[in-house]
């Protein structure tokens, strides 16, 4: 089953915690679909690192447990590093969401 969205948030601290808050979100979306059995994917080699060893970010420490939960939820679960060009679906919707977001917010400062 292949599940596809996206969604917006106005201040996320940096990029490796949009993507893992993203990696949380598919996760949640995955147990709510009852998938047993999950591989995630993605093209932060920094998150998939964390994830996969034994380091911790201070600013991560909070969703890298989350993560550790909802992977209870499951039978199995891998994460995998897939470069950007062989991820080209989710990178594609990234920049979409963010130009959606950058025109909303272009929007509220014109008319204030």
């Amino acid at each position: 089953m292949l599940v596809q969205g996206s969604t917006s948030a106005a201040v996320v601290a940096s990029v490796i915690m949009a993507e893992a808050l993203a990696l949380k979100a598919a996760m949640e979306a995955a147990i709510s679909h009852d998938v047993k059995d999950l591989v995630c994917f993605s093209d932060s080699k920094s998150l998939i690192s964390l994830i996969t060893g034994n380091k911790s970010v201070v600013a991560l420490q909070g969703i890298l447990h989350d993560l550790g939960v909802l992977s209870l939820s499951l039978s199995s679960i891998s994460f995998k590093f897939v470069n950007r060009n062989g991820n080209l679906v989710a990178d594609r919707l990234a920049k979409e969401a963010l130009f959606l977001l950058q025109n909303t917010l272009f929007g509220v400062v014109n008319s204030i």
